[in-house]
C-alpha cells in the first residue's frame, strides 16, 4: 500500500509551505488577503520548464495561461493551440482559425473606439470609431480621426459614401497612372468615372464605362467633348 505524504510547514513570519497536491472543494476557493501587495506565484523548477494556470471544467482541461518552457511570453493557450501571446517588448499576437475571426471590439456607447498613438516625437493619436447614439459624428459612420489635431480625416457614411476632411488641402490621390472617383446608382447599372489617367492625356476626364471618356477639362480651362 502506498501512502501519500503532504509536507505542510508554517514559518514563524507566517510564510507556508507544502508539498503534494494541494485541492480546496470550498465554493468560495483559495483567497490570499495581504496586507500589502498581494500574488499568486506559480514558480516552475527552471528556465526550460512551463509556468501555467490551468482552467478547467469538470475536470477537463479548457484554458492554460502562463509562460512556455524556454519563453519569455505570456500566452493564452486552448487544447487547438496558442490562442493569445504577448512578449516583454508589449507585442502582440492573436491567432484564430475562424474565417473573419480575429479582434472584436463591442459596446454600448456612442463611439466604439480603436486608438493608435505614437509617442515618437512628431507621432499623433489616431482613432477609429464606429457611431451610434448620440455621438457628435452621427449615428452608423466610420471615422479615422487625428485627435491631436482635432481632424477627421475619412468619414465613411452607413451607405458606403467618404467623406473626406475639408482641412485637406493639398493632393488628395497620387497614382503613376490613372486616378478616377467613381458615381454609381443604387442599383449599379451604370457607373461614371471623374479623374485623371495618364494614357490620354494632361487634364481631367468625365468616363463613362460603357461609353468611354465624354468630356475633357484641359489644365489651361478649356472643356471639350471626346467621341
Amino acid at each position: 500500500e502506498t501512502t501519500s505524504v503532504y509536507d505542510f510547514k508554517i514559518g514563524s513570519t507566517g510564510t507556508a509551505t507544502f508539498s503534494g497536491h494541494l485541492i480546496s472543494t470550498s465554493t468560495s476557493g483559495i483567497t490570499n488577503n495581504s496586507t500589502s501587495h498581494a500574488y499568486l506565484t506559480p514558480n516552475s523548477s527552471a528556465a526550460s520548464t512551463a509556468s501555467w494556470v490551468n482552467h478547467s471544467q469538470g475536470g477537463v482541461s479548457r484554458w492554460l495561461s502562463g509562460v512556455e518552457g524556454n519563453e519569455t511570453d505570456y500566452q493564452l493557450y486552448s487544447p487547438t493551440g496558442t490562442k493569445f501571446r504577448i512578449n516583454p517588448s508589449g507585442d502582440v499576437i492573436i491567432t484564430t482559425t475562424t474565417n473573419e475571426g480575429g479582434l472584436t471590439i463591442t459596446s454600448a456607447t456612442d463611439n466604439t473606439t480603436l486608438r493608435l498613438s505614437n509617442q515618437q516625437t512628431g507621432g499623433k493619436e489616431w482613432r477609429l470609431y464606429s457611431t451610434g447614439g448620440t455621438s457628435g459624428f452621427g449615428q452608423g459612420k466610420f471615422v479615422i480621426r487625428n485627435n491631436n489635431n482635432s481632424i477627421n480625416a475619412l468619414t465613411i457614411l452607413a451607405t458606403g459614401v467618404g467623406i473626406f476632411s475639408s482641412s485637406i488641402t493639398s493632393t488628395r490621390f497620387t497614382s503613376s497612372t490613372n486616378v478616377f472617383g467613381f458615381f454609381n446608382n443604387s442599383a449599379g447599372s451604370f457607373a461614371w468615372e471623374i479623374g485623371s489617367d495618364s494614357s490620354v492625356g494632361t487634364g481631367m476626364y468625365l468616363y463613362n464605362p460603357s461609353g468611354g471618356y465624354a468630356l475633357k477639362l484641359t489644365a489651361a480651362g478649356t472643356l471639350s467633348t471626346l467621341g
